[in-house]
């Protein structure tokens, strides 16, 4: 959720934003994309997250997944000795994963695509994974 292109739904969307990305760069430029959606972290075991908790205030996340999206429900709970309260809202957003970002981003013209499941630019491991990072380059 920390990104804005898995709030883009449709293949067209998607395409014509990498496309804009890839112009905007200098031949040999590269685009570096982050994101904590895995194929471990959409698991059901991790449906639940308590994301914050402390002494005044805790957030806890639940996911729904149905074809091809998630649906972010969150729950913030106000608990401190002056304020007392819960507030829900929900986020949409597309699943992208490796080989759709591999597929994207070759039709819009980028030359490599890697995909690491670390800063240390280790592979990208489906079962073992917590980050999914993109580097492409024009």
């Amino acid at each position: 959720m920390t990104q804005s292109i898995a709030h883009l739904h449709t293949h067209e969307d998607l395409l014509t934003a990498f496309k804009s990305m890839r112009e905007r760069l200098n031949n040999g430029g590269i685009l570096i994309m982050t994101q904590g959606t895995t194929h471990l972290t959409l698991q059901d075991r991790f449906r639940f997250d308590l994301v914050v908790n402390n002494q005044d205030f805790s957030r806890v996340f639940s996911r729904d997944i149905s074809e091809g999206f998630q649906t972010i429900n969150i729950l913030d709970i106000y608990h401190s000795d002056k304020v007392s309260k819960m507030e829900t809202n929900s986020v949409h957003i597309k699943i992208i994963l490796d080989d759709k970002y591999k597929s994207l981003l070759t039709e819009a013209g980028f030359s490599k695509v890697n995909i690491y499941g670390g800063y240390d630019m280790s592979p990208y491991d489906k079962e073992n994974s917590w980050k999914l990072i993109v580097v492409a380059e024009r």
